[in-house]
């Protein structure tokens, strides 16, 4: 699947009350269904109340494709924009720095799906 296609399909996409998705996390959700990551829930984080850093949550079958994203996002020593899984009752990928400012973690968000755009290879080029 294209990103193009991922982001079409993250557009389409509702929370439980109607609300799309959180602008400034859509390209990292875009990111993860282009990869084949089953997307639950979502938030770009929140400086007065919620958690304030980004987060996603993906389907527990997703766990070792998600790992295996993060283990290529998150190497070398020098990177300061590390992803860890939480354990929750549903897997949630969050910053793995959740100290930064909200803005410089939605940021990050983005470079993390900048990121996998460049590490995804579609099976027809392989």
């Amino acid at each position: 699947m294209t990103f193009e296609k991922a982001l079409a399909i993250t557009e389409s996409l509702k929370d439980k009350i109607g609300d799309p998705v959180d602008n400034k996390i859509k390209n990292l959700v875009a990111a993860m269904i282009m990869m084949g990551v089953k997307t639950l829930s979502l938030c770009e984080g929140h400086k007065n109340w919620g958690l304030p850093y980004p987060w996603i949550e993906f389907d527990r079958e997703d766990i070792l494709l998600v790992n295996r994203i993060l283990s290529h996002q998150n190497a070398g020593k020098r990177n300061r924009n590390r992803w860890v899984i939480l354990p929750h009752s549903t897997p949630r990928i969050v910053p793995w720095n959740t100290k930064k400012s909200l803005r410089t973690l939605q940021k990050d968000a983005s470079r993390f799906a900048a990121f996998m755009q460049f590490l995804y290879v579609p099976r027809s080029a392989r």
